[in-house]
């Protein structure tokens, strides 16, 4: 399934916009010697690949890397790049992405300048996004232009948290190993999560686990921690209009709900009322 909206005078002037999206789609080959395809509306932009099953191959700048699943495909605009499947069937979601901040948050908060892989430690997170973009962008609502716009920040900062570059053997190795714990989290965040329960799940101290797991993410278990349950909390503000923030907190993991707004708005700049007025303004229920 794909789907690529007409850009107009408005969508042009939007920090963040996409100009294609593909959600469980059978990737083909495709190959741009110069960084552009033959059609003209992937001349400027920048697109993500996430595999969802099967295995694949990108070539860019003489380096061929395999992309397995859990992990995205990054692409810079003019970077000559190709990819095909390794296996029979290769399925993925993509994004197109535009916006006249986009080329800035790559640069500067991504840091990314290249095409490359990148590993996602919680990649059912960025499915659901890119599932809530294509079905956002094949809806009759009339505001979906801005609603599809947040989705892509949303989907750009959840890159930012929970994804880094995989770029050698030992790198997969120390994802492998600590695949139980992203598994617990990832199963039990509405409940408290013992750093020893961790630990043991991967035969290691509290200690090294810390140590590992910054290394491998750049965040501290803890922080980890928060921004997963930051997301499942957003989901829950956008899906449950009716439910209270109070029971949003509880329901993921946040005990104190205060603490939770405090949580939220440190990563999302706003608090979490404000983030569902925001999004769904005219499908709030009084």
């Amino acid at each position: 399934m794909l789907f690529f909206p007409i850009q107009n005078e408005f969508t042009n002037k939007l920090p963040y916009f996409f100009s294609g999206v593909g959600y469980l789609y059978e990737q083909e080959y495709v190959i741009r010697p110069n960084g552009r395809a033959e059609t003209e509306w992937s001349y400027h932009y920048y697109q993500i690949i996430q595999c969802l099953s099967g295995k694949g191959e990108v070539i860019f700048k003489h380096k061929s890397i395999i992309i397995q699943e859990g992990q995205i495909l990054f692409l810079v605009p003019e970077e000559a790049h190709e990819y095909f499947a390794l296996t029979d069937s290769w399925k993925v979601n993509w994004i197109i992405f535009s916006g006249t901040d986009l080329h800035n948050y790559v640069k500067n908060i991504l840091q990314i300048n290249h095409c490359g892989v990148y590993s996602f430690t919680a990649p059912h997170i960025l499915s659901d996004k890119i599932k809530l973009l294509y079905h956002t962008a094949m809806s009759s609502n009339p505001a979906k232009t801005i609603y599809a716009s947040t989705i892509i920040y949303d989907i750009l900062m959840d890159i930012y948290r929970f994804s880094f570059q995989n770029q050698n053997s030992s790198v997969a190795e120390k994802t492998n190993k600590l695949a139980p714990v992203f598994d617990y989290i990832d199963k039990h965040y509405n409940e408290p999560v013992s750093l020893a329960v961790l630990a043991e799940l991967v035969n290691i101290t509290r200690q090294h686990l810390c140590t590992s797991f910054k290394a491998l993410t750049s965040h501290t278990v803890s922080e980890y921690i928060n921004m997963y349950r930051i997301q499942k909390s957003k989901e829950l503000l956008l899906n449950h209009n009716s439910m209270q923030i109070k029971e949003i907190s509880l329901n993921c993991g946040f005990n104190d709900v205060s603490y939770f707004c405090s949580v939220f708005k440190k990563y999302e700049c706003v608090t979490p009322s404000e983030y569902r007025e925001m999004r769904f303004p005219t499908d709030r229920q009084e």
